[in-house]
């Protein structure tokens, strides 16, 4: 993803959880500090799941196929296990139902161009990144299962995992691994 297209991001992100999250403006970090923050979780998973799951995956980063931006595709060495779609999403403060469905949907729509083009397995999975643990709700998990469910319903695959940003350094890789596959 260029610079550029981060900062797209980052600014609809932030005007997302202002507007829509209900958290005053005054609230929320400023543009820029959302972008910075974003980019350096961004980093942070990046390094994370270079370390632990490398070796059995050749890990493309932000990579476009068609209409569809992916943030990271994991391509299993392996011919038996499904390549893996990640969507990295930042939450500081606040979030709605509706962007996690949209999001969810979106990853789910560009994991099925995937396998369309590749012509390879590929599962979605939406790795939510949290501010903090106060982030972490009762709401933000009802939504998830919610959201899950929904999916379901329309014989959909995919997963959505919260992560708190502090625990992303010392994360055990087993737990990665067991987050980005099935």
């Amino acid at each position: 993803m260029s610079a550029p297209d981060i900062a797209s991001k980052g600014n609809a992100e932030a005007l997302s959880a202002s507007a829509e999250g209900g958290v005053p403006p005054e609230q929320i970090p400023s543009q820029q500090q959302f972008v910075n923050r974003y980019l350096d979780v961004e980093r942070a998973v990046a390094a994370k799941l270079d370390e632990c799951l490398g070796k059995s995956h050749r890990i493309l980063w932000n990579r476009r196929l068609g209409g569809a931006l992916y943030d990271a595709v994991l391509c299993s060495y392996d011919n038996d296990e499904p390549d893996v779609i990640v969507e990295i999403k930042y939450i500081q403060k606040g979030f709605r139902y509706g962007w996690l469905w949209e999001t969810a949907t979106r990853v789910l729509a560009s994991t099925e161009l995937y396998i369309a083009v590749t012509r390879r397995r590929a599962v979605g999975v939406v790795l939510v990144v949290l501010s903090s643990e106060s982030v972490i709700t009762s709401t933000l998990r009802s939504a998830r299962d919610r959201v899950l469910e929904n999916l379901n319903k329309i014989q959909a695959e995919g997963k959505i995992e919260l992560i708190v940003e502090h625990e992303l350094a010392d994360l055990p890789c087993s737990r990665l691994s067991f987050i980005v596959r099935r």
